[in-house]
């Protein structure tokens, strides 16, 4: 068999690149560009055999250069310079795009399994003064339908997460009015009273679950209008049992998690129901204060990623003994077990009033 039988396609360009003669020259530089064949030849397959299509193309003309096994295959291009169809659509996706650095998908024709979407890269490089498009096109059709799935599914857990607080925000509401229902029934104020605080502490928990309900991100719920709600309650709860004082309220933007913003909750709830009931003595409780009643609360954002709320009034202020625990009170006990929950501090302050400033952490992390 002849020498010409045996050769391959690229021997042609081998023995024009390095010779056929036997020079020291060709010698000295015959392994160092066989080395360089060798990567170029690597690289041609790597690129060739890509489970991406490959397409490079001349600008400005959109010319096609060069299309890999893949690209050859999902755009039905025959013979480059030939047969061009389907790369019309890469180019007029890249256009409708602009170039560079575009990103964008293509559908490409019904095939048994349906549709198959394309994800296609269009980058400008200039290569030797030369400036040309490379068009990288993956098939994103299974990535895309997993996506659609994933979508699908946390909808619906999104929405049985909604059904779920709705239906805990009734429930909450239910052992409220029949909590209502009874203190109806009582004329006795200071048995009527429990009956009270217990209404409000759960319309605080309902108040969460309700606002969570009707946020957009069920992950957080505007801090504002939830405090908001429980000052205007208990006002209106305690309204006719103590003496009306005015009441200074300002809060921030805040987005809290649910296991933030129920204690706060409560905790502004017990803070200000004892300010209604203790600062401001009625006259048959004895000496009234001199100062104008006055309540202020402020919940507001620290520095360090911490919050506060305080709660202040210008009374007659707090028995050290129910501070120090030796007088066991309910509301007292319940702040402090909940600054705990929040993992924060409190600070008790007696002069001119009372005076509760609480600090916690905004972001809570799960144990």
């Amino acid at each position: 068999m002849s020498d010409a039988s045996n050769r391959r396609p690229g021997d042609s360009v081998r023995e024009l690149l390095l010779g056929m003669g036997g020079s020291s020259m060709r010698k000295s530089y015959y392994p160092q560009l066989r080395g360089k064949l060798d990567d170029l030849e690597l690289f041609h397959e790597l690129v060739e055999h890509s489970m991406d299509a490959i397409l490079l193309f001349s600008l400005p003309a959109n010319r096609l250069l060069f299309a890999n096994l893949a690209a050859c295959t999902a755009f039905a291009i025959g013979e480059i310079g030939t047969k061009e169809l389907g790369i019309q659509d890469v180019l007029s996706q890249a256009s409708e795009a602009g170039y560079p650095d575009c990103t964008s998908f293509i559908q490409k024709g019904q095939g048994e399994s349906g549709a198959r979407r394309f994800e296609v890269v269009v980058n400008e490089v200039i290569v030797v003064g030369n400036p040309y498009a490379i068009a990288v096109a993956r098939d994103s059709t299974e990535r895309l339908f997993m996506e659609e799935r994933i979508r699908q599914d946390l909808l619906e857990k999104e929405t049985m997460l909604r059904e779920i607080h709705h239906r805990v925000k009734n429930n909450f509401q239910l052992m409220k009015s029949l909590l209502a229902l009874e203190a109806s029934t009582i004329e006795d104020e200071k048995v009527r009273l429990p009956l009270l605080e217990s209404e409000n502490r759960i319309m605080s928990m309902a108040g969460a679950h309700e606002r969570l309900y009707e946020s957009p991100d069920l992950s957080h719920i505007d801090a504002r209008g939830y405090f908001e709600d429980i000052v205007s309650a208990i006002c209106i709860s305690f309204g006719e049992l103590f003496p009306r004082a005015g009441l200074e309220f300002s809060c921030d933007d805040l987005a809290l998690s649910l296991e933030t913003a129920l204690p706060c909750g409560l905790i502004l709830n017990e803070l200000l129901s004892n300010c209604l009931k203790h600062a401001f003595p009625r006259p048959n409780d004895g000496p009234e204060s001199l100062a104008k009643p006055l309540i202020t609360v402020r919940i507001g954002r620290e520095a360090g990623g911490m919050g506060s709320i305080l709660v202040a009034d210008n009374g007659v202020g707090i028995d050290a003994a129910k501070l120090e625990g030796k007088e066991k009170t309910i509301g007292i006990m319940l702040v402090k077990a909940l600054v705990v929950q929040l993992k924060g501090s409190v600070s008790w302050k007696v002069e001119r009033g009372t005076s509760v400033a609480i600090s916690f952490p905004l972001l809570i992390g799960h144990e």
